[in-house]
């Protein structure tokens, strides 16, 4: 399995609903959508930047919070196949 990407590619929406799924209180899970959404990123090349795009997934990397969520979004993954 490549994971070379994968922080890029976790949906929002679905790593809040998987974190409820796992019992976690409303607060937490909050506080996790919260943390997730209304981000955004842009391009610097040089001395030019890019527009301001809002990011509809992924998980910030090199923060505390990334690897964790990532670890609770694959924990089950191969329960399926």
């Amino acid at each position: 399995m490549d994971l070379l990407k994968a922080f890029d590619f976790l949906p929002h929406n679905l790593i809040t609903l998987k974190i409820k799924a796992y019992g976690l209180s409303d607060n937490c899970v909050s506080r996790v959508h919260t943390y997730l959404t209304n981000r955004k990123q842009r391009v610097k090349i040089g001395k030019v930047h890019s527009s301001w795009t809002e990011t509809i997934k992924g998980v910030s990397q090199g923060s505390i919070l990334g690897p964790l969520i990532f670890n609770i979004f694959i924990n089950d993954i191969f329960l399926f196949y």
